[in-house]
């Protein structure tokens, strides 16, 4: 084999190794690496290019027309391989050295293109060869981005540029002016010997080079499997402990249900003596002075208890979870009858029903209705004046398809401009204000379970409540 023969061969052996790491790099391709994969094919492809434009190396193709491009070419394939390894997530590793040798590197790029520096153009594309071999020494080195574990690849790549770097300051040694060479391939044992090293550092490169994408790719899988087992562990610990915030919720909601029924009963049993008291004291030609207001007083002390009662328990019922009510068809006149029951005999008198032109019947939950209604009246004779009465009616809605209710009466000057939102409504029974209360509170949670809503606002002197179910 001839020597233009020989050089030929290693011409197509590199020209070769491209394409096949080129391939082999595009079955790695993902999202996060794209980037460098494109700088780096970019880089093969300028490489390539810079032989093609050698004159007299391929059998196949030769052309003069590209020797001028020849070296820049290579220079350029130079620069987008530091791209392609000093580039991060989102941009180039921001090294003082790497940056400044590049920038040198890209100052004198033109000068291998000039026609006046023709016969220095091995030298001057040595030189940079150099500088640009060792930015992407150092950022390869440098960028976290291809720290991992297994440094195999890096190391490979690490070792083929410094190679390059010692191959390339010997060959700018050997150039014009310091000998005649001024071409990088040729028939004389230097240019052979170059165009041999040349495919040595290139197949380390590529072998190292793809090395590290291989890590990263493992690299980047390990950590997806970590945080999906973490993932994982912290959804099997959330759902442990929302397993037992539900269980403590029913555990409670048991307790007050019984702690309910065993207050309730004897509440129940002392209403039904001061009931029975009452046609007594009635008999008595002179009762005792007072009587009756104490017997009012203590009526009304066991009706806000049971009221209270009543809340806590509805309250913490509405607000378990995993419940599913079943709804029945209810007449709403009815149910504002039984409301008004659980109202003491002083305050019923007050409360004024009007019965609607024909039957109105709403699907809902007859006790909490019940309940949420007995708030409302309680509710109304607080806001209105003392001694009047509260003008209760019942339509059916045609606009928002549904029924309300609406509790009527005059404002009491005392409470003037006191009415709030119901969203701006707090829980607390402590507060010495009336509109503050937890039976407001549970009126408005009964209406969203209705997917309604709970309004109360003044209109002029009077104020008027509303409570809309579907």
């Amino acid at each position: 084999m001839g020597q233009i023969d020989f050089i030929a061969a290693l011409a197509y052996i590199y020209l070769g190794q491209i394409v096949a790491f080129s391939l082999c790099q595009i079955l790695l391709l993902q999202p996060d690496n794209r980037v460098q994969i494109t700088f780096w094919f970019l880089a093969s492809g300028f490489s390539a290019f810079s032989i093609l434009g050698a004159p007299h190396v391929l059998t196949v193709f030769s052309s003069d027309k590209f020797q001028l491009w020849a070296a820049s070419s290579s220079l350029v394939g130079g620069l987008s391989r530091y791209a392609a390894l000093g580039f991060r997530s989102k941009s180039l590793i921001q090294d003082r050295w790497p940056r400044a040798l590049v920038l040198i590197s890209v100052a004198g790029v033109p000068l291998a293109i000039l026609p006046i520096f023709m016969d220095y153009r091995l030298l001057i594309t040595s030189v940079l060869g150099v500088t640009i071999s060792l930015a992407c020494f150092g950022a390869a080195f440098r960028n976290r981005y291809w720290a991992n574990q297994n440094d195999f690849g890096r190391s490979l790549l690490l070792t083929g540029m410094a190679i390059s770097v010692a191959a390339l300051a010997v060959r700018g040694l050997t150039s014009y002016p310091f000998s005649q060479e001024r071409l990088f391939a040729g028939a004389s044992a230097l240019q052979v010997f170059g165009m041999a090293a040349l495919v040595a550092i290139s197949l380390f490169l590529q072998i190292g080079f793809t090395g590290m994408l291989m890590a990263r790719r493992a690299k980047v899988a390990k950590f997806t499997d970590r945080r999906a087992v973490r993932e994982w562990q912290r959804t099997s610990l959330m759902a442990e402990q929302a397993q037992k915030l539900r269980d403590t919720a029913e555990q409670r909601l048991d307790f007050i249900q019984m702690l309910t029924h065993e207050v309730r009963q004897p509440i129940n049993n002392a209403q039904a003596s001061l009931q029975s008291i009452t046609p007594n004291l009635d008999q008595v030609s002179m009762p005792a002075e007072g009587a009756d207001h104490a017997l009012d007083r203590a009526k009304s002390a066991l009706d806000g208890i049971t009221l209270a009662l009543s809340n806590v328990i509805v309250a913490g019922t509405l607000v378990a979870e995993d419940q599913k009510w079943v709804r029945q068809s209810i007449d709403a006149l009815e149910i504002l009858e039984m409301a008004r029951l659980d109202c003491s005999p002083a305050n019923r008198r007050r409360i004024k029903l009007t019965p609607p032109d024909g039957h109105v019947f709403v699907d809902g939950m007859p006790t909490f209705l019940r309940v949420a209604l007995h708030n409302l009246f309680e509710h109304a004779l607080t806001l209105g004046e003392t001694g009047s009465d509260v003008n209760v009616y019942v339509t059916a809605d045609e606009v928002k398809l549904g029924v309300t209710f609406q509790l009527m009466g005059r404002l009491s000057l005392e409470k003037e401009n006191a009415t709030i939102p119901v969203s701006e409504l707090t829980i607390s029974d402590t507060s010495p204000s009336q509109i503050t209360s937890l039976g407001f509170f549970v009126a408005n949670l009964v209406a969203k379970h209705h997917s309604g809503a709970c309004t109360v606002r003044e209109d002029g002197d009077n104020f008027m409540i509303e409570l809309c179910v579907r």
